[in-house]
């Protein structure tokens, strides 16, 4: 071979080399600009971050269980952050177990695994926070922010935003009540406290369970257990006809049929009957004797939390009941605080309303009582208009509306709804931080006037409020059904070192045991407390908390406060400096899987 003809041939060779080696560097130079992209996106546009712990929940779930009442069938989120670390550190979990908020049952999970049902615990929610928002604005009251930890830098927390700059905050009576604050005069504005009144969108990303008609207990009714929704009376002084309701058999429908010629309504009311663990017993016991069941008396509905119920008890906690083979179980008996401690006032109803008949006159009500005032709801079923009478003021002096005939201290806001015909009809009212709202078919009803009315003066409950709603038909043939109540967060006054978490001052002397120190423990029935007015007193004893937050400083709240760690209890700062905030929470990108890695497509959600 000449060497002309091997230049040739090693010319030709070197291309693919080349090649080879601009195809690497286009891997590395891709892998280096995505790094970098991938960091610039993390510092300045979102992060991932997964939720460790329940401060949040319901709205976030931390560690937790998906579980269904087997009484009931309610599904509900329990914590399992307990059960997790007593894992980590090898200890015997003992007893596992849960409250439901909706039948009072305390379910044993043990139990129920060895039914064959399993309750297995999920990690917490993964969520996408943005960063960019809080480099274009400032964060607004209600976020939900993600923020370094003041105590430790290296933490994230994530909490909702209830108090902002320049203001000064007060926890009080379940609320968040705010007023200006001069930094330059260093002292509060003369201007008196007003409710942080929540958008309604805040309100139904907030609202918690109370109770849900559709998840009856058979058990309960075979038993005749006192119903929760029942015939009333509301007006002694005022013609009535209680009779025009009909249960269906199941307990999940009401049928309003009215009389021919009486145009006088029919009422149904609500009545907080929870059972609790001393009357799941009975009933495993004794099948709920019939002088048993006449002494079960309504309470007040309080900030019970089924996240919050999920306790690993000792062995030695254990309580037998049953006395056969095939209703004994074990199930330890729940602290007092699972029940809730503090009254809550604050509701949402939800129900669906199929208007059968439409004669010209119909009319349909709803009525949220709150500390002894009855806030109504009325709709005129023969032209959709709504009016809503409210036992207050309006919180907006410049637009004041005329006060009822009957009463100087009462007014009315009216507005029109598509409630006017023979039609099925989805409607949501809430009283919730002294404001009024209502939807029909998920649309809000504007009203012509303001209906945020001025703060309650009086902080404790009455005993109306042990019938906390109302619904009423007149003429038209009605048939109610899906009856679901809720209410609002309750935040607690809480100072740290507390356990647990209360607005009372001495708990537990106030408010079960003031002044009953010569009482034997078994004659203190704490629980007996929420269902006796004449010791509501008690409630005007709540602590109430304030705190000044100077320019560049938010408060942050869980919303389970109950159980959160936040502004309220920390020991270093009561409050977290805007430098610290790292973004606004906004989706819900992978809660965890359904089975496998198959999507629960049903929890993929917006943040709010």
């Amino acid at each position: 071979m000449s060497a002309k003809q091997s230049q040739s041939k090693n010319s030709t060779a070197a291309p693919p080399v080349e090649s080879a080696h601009k195809t690497w560097r286009e891997i590395f130079e891709s892998i280096a600009i995505a790094l970098v992209l991938a960091f610039l996106f993390r510092t300045f546009i979102a992060e991932m971050f997964v939720i460790p712990t329940g401060s949040m929940a319901p709205t976030l779930c931390g560690r937790h269980k998906d579980v269904v009442c087997p009484k009931c069938g309610m599904e509900y989120q329990v914590g399992a952050s307990e059960e997790a670390r007593a894992a980590s550190r090898g200890q015997s979990v003992g007893v596992s177990c849960s409250t439901c908020t909706n039948c009072g049952f305390t379910m044993n999970y043990g139990e129920e695994k060895s039914s064959g049902k399993s309750h297995p615990s999920y990690n917490g929610d993964r969520i996408i926070v943005g960063k960019y928002p809080y480099h274009l604005r400032k964060p607004q009251r209600w976020d939900v922010a993600v923020f370094l930890y003041p105590g430790s830098a290296s933490m994230n927390y994530i909490k909702r935003v209830v108090g902002l700059p320049g203001e000064t905050l007060r926890i009080w009576n379940g609320d968040i009540y705010v007023r200006p604050f001069v930094p330059e005069a260093r002292e509060e504005s003369p201007e008196p406290f007003r409710v942080a009144r929540k958008p309604p969108e805040k309100i139904l990303a907030m609202m918690q369970k109370v109770y849900d008609n559709d998840c009856q207990s058979q058990e309960l009714r075979l038993a005749q257990f006192p119903t929760r929704w029942t015939p009333i009376v509301p007006d002694q002084s005022q013609p009535h006809s209680a009779s025009g309701w009909t249960e269906s058999a199941d307990g999940r429908e009401f049928l309003f049929q009215p009389v021919e010629g009486n145009i006088v309504a029919g009422w149904l009311g609500y009545r907080h009957i929870l059972p609790m663990w001393e009357d799941w017993n009975q009933l495993s016991v004794l099948g709920l004797a019939e002088e048993w069941k006449a002494l079960k008396k309504p309470r007040l509905i309080t900030d019970m939390v089924a996240y919050n119920s999920a306790r690993i008890e000792p062995l030695d906690r254990i309580y037998r009941t049953g006395t056969s083979q095939e209703n004994y179980f074990l199930t330890p008996k729940p602290d007092l605080d699972t029940y809730g401690l503090h009254w809550v006032g604050d509701l949402i109803l939800e129900c669906t309303v199929d208007v059968r008949t439409r004669p010209q006159g119909a009319k349909f009500h709803i009525g949220l009582v709150k500390a002894g005032k009855t806030y109504w709801c009325n709709f005129d079923l023969d032209t959709g208009e709504v009016e809503l009478t409210i036992p207050g003021r309006p919180d907006e002096p410049h637009r004041l509306p005329p006060p009822t005939a009957t009463n100087p201290e009462e007014y009315v806001a009216k507005g029109s709804s598509p409630m006017n015909g023979v039609d099925v009809y989805r409607i949501r009212f809430a009283n919730v931080d002294s404001q009024l709202h209502l939807w029909v078919n998920e649309k809000l009803v504007n009203f012509d006037v303001p209906t945020a009315y001025c703060g309650m003066d009086v902080a404790r409950p009455f005993e109306e409020d042990l019938l906390p709603v109302r619904i009423g038909c007149s003429q038209a043939e009605i048939k109610l059904s899906h009856l679901k109540l809720y209410r609002d967060i309750y935040y607690i006054a809480a100072e740290s070192g507390q356990s647990p978490l209360t607005d009372f001052p001495h708990f537990p002397q106030i408010p079960f045991h003031e002044n009953e120190v010569t009482m034997s423990p078994n004659q203190r029935d704490e629980l007996a407390f929420y269902t006796d007015p004449s010791r509501w007193e008690a409630f005007r004893k709540r602590r109430h908390r304030d705190y000044v937050l100077a320019n560049g400083q938010y408060f942050m709240m869980g919303d389970n406060s109950a159980a959160s760690s936040d502004c309220r209890i920390w020991d270093s700062e009561n409050y977290v400096d805007e430098s610290l905030l790292v973004g606004e929470a906004y989706f819900v990108y992978w809660p965890h899987p359904l089975r496998g890695f198959i999507p629960n497509w049903g929890k993929f959600r917006m943040i709010h």
